[in-house]
């Protein structure tokens, strides 16, 4: 019971504070630290003479899942289309499409 009533407030807070406008939540984008790291990160995966390990060992990140977090934040993007991969830092990763695509997209 108590732990419904908690539930409840917190619930009734979060509400509260939508209304008035504040955002909830962590901070879109990265630290400073992270930032450096998706730099290189970018810069070795581009140079393509290392393997996606030995990335992850020298910027030393723990998950692939990590690294290619970094890669999109710094404008790697897979096409929705036809699946190529392609640097755009403007487009939507969820939405991206490649050049191809995109003028076909403009066309119609």
């Amino acid at each position: 019971m108590e732990r419904d009533i908690i539930i409840e407030r917190t619930r009734a807070g979060m509400e509260s504070s939508r209304r008035r406008g504040l955002k909830i939540g962590r901070k879109p984008g990265l630290s400073k630290q992270a930032l450096n790291k998706a730099m290189l990160a970018e810069r070795y995966y581009r140079d393509n003479k290392l393997s996606i390990e030995e990335i992850m060992k020298l910027i030393d990140v723990g998950s692939k899942k990590t690294l290619y977090k970094y890669l999109a934040y710094q404008g790697r993007r897979k096409c929705i289309e036809c699946g190529i991969l392609f640097w755009d830092k403007k487009q939507d990763i969820d939405k991206a499409n490649c050049n191809r695509h995109k003028r076909k997209i403009k066309s119609d």
